[in-house]
């Protein structure tokens, strides 16, 4: 082509790889380029509402829903050449100052447990890779993992204390409450998190959702076998195998009827035909409860769970002789 031709050349391939690192790494990069004004026209199927945009195994990023104000994404303290790039795991906002997480992203294999000083937790900003003007970033102070904890042996739960309270006044960041019952069978629930678009694929750039419904416990037992325990959730998504978690998804909340219900366990790898595992929420609530004593978890209903937890009903109906026989279990201000 002589050498203005190999100039040419060298000239197109630096500028297709500025346009790839300038714009954001997403899973707007794996549409169908079929996409248009009106709707989105997959490869193999018909236009679908404008409202809904789908993505690679199944995610996909609604308009008008506001679940991703409860999420976090938790990351190393200093970012390596960008904002968002030090992504490793996601969370929920329980509080206004305690995250709940999943303890393999705050424990290694030696079960050594990550130090404070090294974790950010990044929310009100549902582009990982962008910062908004709701977006904070909080140091964490207190890293409390499940004691119980051993990796592939349950009890995958832990807590981040967070050095200073969310906010209020931030509308894009929302304290989500804890479910009271393990949801049952067939409960339609959502995940959404930034990870992996499919095998060692990048991460999302914008948080992603899944639709999974909850399924009998025997799937994941034929599945996973004695890795499957007792505190576990077992969900998929009956019409669309392809839905699924996968690197960087871990802790990502599920919630179901907008409550928390679960988060991802160690099953977030991307494979496809299997049903994801969730750390049950409603079998750890009273621990979440102890290690957040003082805290208000729940708005509802926290405030009555922890007196009777701490409180002995049967020692206060004795004293309870001024009160009225209709309410026993009110408490008077005499109780002599």
């Amino acid at each position: 082509m002589g050498y203005f031709g190999n100039w040419f050349i060298i000239l197109l391939i630096f500028s297709l790889v500025y346009f790839m690192e300038s714009s954001d790494v997403n899973i707007s990069h794996f549409r169908s380029i079929g996409e248009g004004k009106n709707g989105f026209r997959n490869n193999v199927g018909p236009l679908l509402p404008p409202e809904i945009h789908p993505y690679i195994s199944s995610g996909y990023r609604p308009i008008n829903v506001d679940l991703d104000r409860h999420v976090v994404s938790i990351r190393t303290r200093e970012p390596t050449a960008y904002f968002g790039d030090n992504h490793f795991c996601a969370g929920a906002i329980i509080t206004s100052s305690i995250i709940i997480t999943a303890a393999h992203c705050v424990v290694d294999g030696h079960r050594i447990v990550t130090r404070p000083r090294r974790l950010r937790v990044v929310a009100g900003s549902p582009n990982r890779l962008k910062k908004d003007q709701t977006t904070m970033e909080f140091m964490v102070s207190k890293v409390i993992p499940h004691p119980k904890f051993q990796r592939r042996k349950g009890y995958d739960i832990a807590l981040l204390i967070l050095s200073d309270s969310i906010p209020r006044s931030n509308t894009k960041i929302k304290i989500i409450s804890l479910a009271k019952y393990r949801p049952r069978v067939g409960t339609e629930c959502q995940t959404l998190g930034w990870g992996q678009l499919y095998v060692d694929g990048p991460y999302a750039g914008r948080i992603t959702y899944g639709n999974l419904s909850i399924i009998p416990n025997s799937q994941c037992l034929k599945t996973y076998g004695h890795y499957f325990t007792k505190d576990l959730l077992c969900a998929a998504n009956p019409s669309d195998p392809f839905v699924d978690t996968c690197r960087g998804d871990a802790g990502a909340p599920l919630m179901c009827h907008n409550k928390l219900v679960g988060i991802v366990s160690f099953s977030s790898t991307c494979r496809y035909f299997r049903p994801t595992i969730f750390t049950d929420i409603t079998y750890h609530t009273k621990w979440i409860l102890a290690m957040g004593r003082g805290v208000k978890i729940n708005p509802q209903c926290v405030t009555a769970l922890i007196l009777l937890l701490q409180l002995n009903l049967g020692l206060i109906r004795k004293r309870m002789r001024h009160c009225w026989s209709s309410h026993p279990l009110f408490i008077c201000f005499n109780l002599k």
